[in-house]
């Protein structure tokens, strides 16, 4: 009898290996399951957020090219005030007439200028040059 109970106790023992054996594998599994399901909801989450962000960014580059155009209007203005000054004390014949009042020319053109060093500064700012 004694025989058959160290047989039934080494069948025992074997058999318990064996289901710890598979429940340890299928604990396993499940982990893997879990973390997979969990990366999966993460990568969805990062790219919803990277979704967002692109959008904002899509914004933001609209405005500034409103701003820039917005800019290079006033520019043009500027540019066509100093003209047309220019034009009116010269006479309108664009010969030697008016000349003393070129100090106002200058700082008109100093005004223009002004504006195209801060157009390319937000251009550069931006990381991009015109």
């Amino acid at each position: 009898m004694k025989e058959e109970d160290k047989m039934d106790w080494g069948n025992l023992r074997e058999e318990l290996k064996s289901d710890l054996k598979v429940s340890v594998k299928a604990l396993g599994e499940e982990i893997k399951d879990m973390i997979k399901e969990r990366v999966r909801n993460q990568s969805r989450l990062i790219r919803e957020d990277l979704d967002k962000m692109k959008e904002k960014w899509k914004e933001r580059e609209r405005m500034w090219k409103e701003e820039r155009r917005e800019m290079r209007e006033r520019i043009d203005s500027l540019e066509r005030n100093v003209k047309g000054l220019v034009w009116e004390e010269k006479g309108g014949e664009g010969k030697g007439k008016g000349r003393e009042k070129i100090g106002m020319e200058s700082s008109m053109e100093k005004k223009v200028k002004d504006l195209e060093r801060k157009l390319e500064w937000r251009e550069r700012k931006r990381g991009r040059i015109i």
